[in-house]
């Protein structure tokens, strides 16, 4: 686990809002991947000048030949079998190549089961780090807490993510919000049994954002926690927000038998979940809004 530092968006605007994805589990390489949608949710963070991501992980399927569950009919039909014979060269290069239109607007990449499988097998731990080095991002691992700041700061034109503060005199208003990012665990099937996973990560970590992905499905929580005022006088609700994403792996494929159709998973909503982020002003509190 990670303690993953601060980084800071500053925003012209009382009326911006700040979206993030958790891009998770576009499982790419795999004939399940949905390309397209993954290649929209790119573009529109790309073409969205106030919004960025966090990578949650099982980007790339990464099931090779010596793999027990490899089937290569489940293989997208563009992967060369000279791909396959350095099937974790082959991902991490493509992955990279994906996301370095977004990079810029990259808060962290969490690590997954199938990339973390991977490493294990060809013993090669490096590969994570270097698809981080390669693309200027920190490395989250498994599971991070870092922080977001936003900054006001008038005069700009649009938003920017920046790695260390504004000078102070410049900073005309702030906001902190404490984010949690985990890839996700266990083989939850049932609507309630994937929200319960994200409620007992609510409920182990100091947070205000959550974000979890593995399970393949879209779901938003808010889960307040009871708290007090700076001289505990008074009673106050601490607003906090879950998203779990979605995936980019059809659970069903014309012509192709996956995993998830032979252990009949569920038809699962395709695409990223996010949270926006709109900062107060005057009698107007800060507030985070989920969207799945």
């Amino acid at each position: 686990m990670q303690a993953a530092g601060t980084q800071w968006i500053t925003y012209p605007s009382r009326s911006t809002k700040i979206r993030i994805w958790y891009l998770a589990d576009p499982h790419w390489m795999s004939r399940s991947c949905a390309e397209g949608k993954l290649a929209s949710d790119i573009q529109e963070i790309a073409d969205d000048p106030d919004s960025y991501w966090v990578g949650g992980g099982d980007y790339c399927e990464f099931i090779g030949r010596k793999d027990k569950r490899f089937d290569p009919k489940t293989v997208a039909e563009w992967v060369t079998v000279e791909q396959l014979g350095h099937l974790a060269e082959s991902g991490y290069h493509g992955i990279r190549d994906m996301f370095m239109p977004i990079r810029h607007k990259c808060l962290g990449l969490v690590s997954g089961n199938h990339e973390y499988k991977c490493q294990l097998d060809t013993d090669q731990q490096q590969w994570t780090q270097w698809l981080c080095c390669e693309l200027g991002v920190k490395n989250l691992e498994y599971s991070a807490i870092f922080d977001v700041v936003l900054v006001r700061a008038p005069g700009t034109k649009k938003s920017a993510l920046i790695q260390q503060p504004l000078p102070h005199d410049k900073r005309t208003n702030s906001w902190r919000i404490r984010c949690y990012a985990h890839h996700g665990a266990g083989a939850a099937r049932t609507p309630g049994s994937k929200l319960n996973k994200l409620v007992a990560l609510m409920k182990q970590v100091e947070a205000d954002v959550f974000m979890m992905g593995h399970v393949h499905d879209q779901m938003a929580r808010r889960e307040p926690m009871l708290a007090a005022n700076a001289d505990c006088t008074e009673l106050q609700a601490k607003d906090r927000i879950g998203i779990i994403s979605g995936s980019y792996f059809r659970t069903y494929t014309q012509n192709t038998t996956s995993y998830g159709e032979r252990n009949a998973y569920a038809p699962v909503n395709l695409g990223a979940a996010s949270v926006t982020l709109c900062p107060g002003n005057g009698d107007k509190p800060n507030r985070i809004k989920a969207e799945v």
